[in-house]
């Protein structure tokens, strides 16, 4: 098979693909970027504590530039920053003046990393481009991280880990990781109301978002049996539970045979949920999808690597499997797609010719779009104490998979 022809109006090089090839690797150095942003600040005043850059700052702003992070993510990612800033103890007008002195330093960074790769033209176009993603997120950033830092006023401190706390943690490990465990062999907290009968999984953006979660679950049924392992919640509850508002996406299970089995198939249902923006999905209403993702390891290989082709099994077409994914998220509708991963509607549809080449699918087709979604959904949804998600969908596990950033590819123009 070969990629069809490339645009002649498209320049070698977009603004858009160096930008996130340039970040990328700016990522690399985003400790001595942090101490240069934080040498750049005016000194404190009286008794106020110099504010600090910290690596998070640059990640994040690297993770915009990019497109790791998508557009809905920004103001959630940015409020989680904000929450750890307070934590710190910095104040708030530092937290943000800190995000604008990382725009005006990665700035700098790009501009001298554009020069030594491209013509003064390209560097322009690249320099237009960054100044448009950033304009567009500042405002973005800034309110979210006030928001965090009314909200961390408002939060009560919270307690250091109890015995109790250790024993919740540990009765949810046991009935999550054994097929032979169940809620009479395993000793239960005495708050916790038996017998279990219902399995709620989220994953969070982060471990700080899912903690806060936690809390909100337990105001909210207090006798249920839940903890947090990293950036995932696990509830085991006597009733049918209804999360809280504010709450991220999550699965929903019924222990029908075990609770290790209910566990992994709500979170399946959280990554279904995630990716189709649903507020919970139940497993009753996906039942044929979540046998798709359990089936033998061997079948799900070849099913992937017949509908994905080389998207799949060659790791310098992660580009273009993350633009599938995008445009099947955003409804097969081009410009969402397009600003979803900043590029230029003419590069989109360059993208989506390839695709189609290379793999077959015709996604406007709806026999095409169900294998491309189904396909979608074996490589992102995992288990639930290591959503796969959190891995890049380009680095999907293949020998082939390849650690280049997708904006980077030579192959696109």
């Amino acid at each position: 098979m070969t990629i069809p022809p490339q645009m002649p109006r498209r320049a070698p090089q977009p603004a858009e693909a160096l930008l996130r090839r340039i970040a990328g690797e700016l990522s690399r150095d985003c400790d001595e970027l942090a101490r240069r942003i934080t040498s750049g600040l005016p000194p404190a005043s009286g008794e106020s504590p110099q504010p600090t850059a910290t690596s998070k700052d640059v990640l994040l702003w690297l993770d915009v530039l990019t497109g790791a992070v998508r557009p809905a993510q920004v103001s959630a990612r940015f409020r989680l920053l904000g929450r750890q800033h307070a934590r710190l103890d910095t104040r708030p007008e530092d937290a943000i003046m800190l995000q604008q002195a990382c725009v005006a330093v990665l700035r700098q960074a790009v501009t001298d990393r554009a020069q030594a790769l491209v013509s003064a033209g390209e560097q322009a176009a690249t320099i237009r481009t960054f100044d448009t993603v950033t304009h567009r997120f500042t405002g973005t950033a800034i309110t979210a991280i006030a928001a965090a830092y009314r909200g961390a006023r408002a939060a009560p401190t919270p307690a250091p880990a109890s015995a109790a706390h250790n024993d919740t943690l540990r009765a949810v490990q046991q009935l999550s990781r054994h097929d032979d465990a169940d809620s009479t062999s395993v000793p239960l907290p005495p708050h916790v109301r038996a017998p279990l009968h219902w399995c709620l999984v989220t994953s969070a953006d982060s471990p700080p978002e899912a903690d806060n979660a936690l809390q909100r679950f337990r105001t909210r049924l207090p006798t249920a049996l839940v903890a947090v392992t990293g950036r995932t919640l696990i509830a085991y509850t006597h009733q049918r539970p209804a999360p809280p508002g504010e709450y991220p996406p999550s699965g929903l299970a019924r222990i029908d045979s075990t609770p290790a089995r209910a566990v992994r198939h709500a979170g399946i249902c959280a990554e279904l949920a995630r990716s189709y923006g649903q507020d919970v999905v139940d497993a009753n209403d996906v039942g044929p999808l979540i046998s798709a993702v359990e089936q033998q390891p061997d079948a799900r290989e070849r099913f992937l690597a017949a509908c994905l082709g080389p998207l799949y099994t060659d790791g310098q077409h992660a580009h273009l499997l993350e633009t599938l994914r995008a445009y099947l998220t955003h409804g097969l509708r081009s410009a969402a797609t397009a600003r979803s991963l900043y590029i230029h509607r003419h590069t989109l549809a360059y993208r989506l010719r390839c695709i189609r080449t290379l793999t077959g699918l015709a996604v406007d087709q709806p026999l095409h779009r169900l294998r491309a979604d189904l396909a979608i959904l074996l490589l992102t949804a995992g288990a639930p104490d290591e959503p796969a998600r959190d891995r890049p969908l380009g680095e999907a596990t293949h020998p082939g998979a390849s650690a280049e950033h997708p904006g980077a590819s030579s192959k696109e123009s």
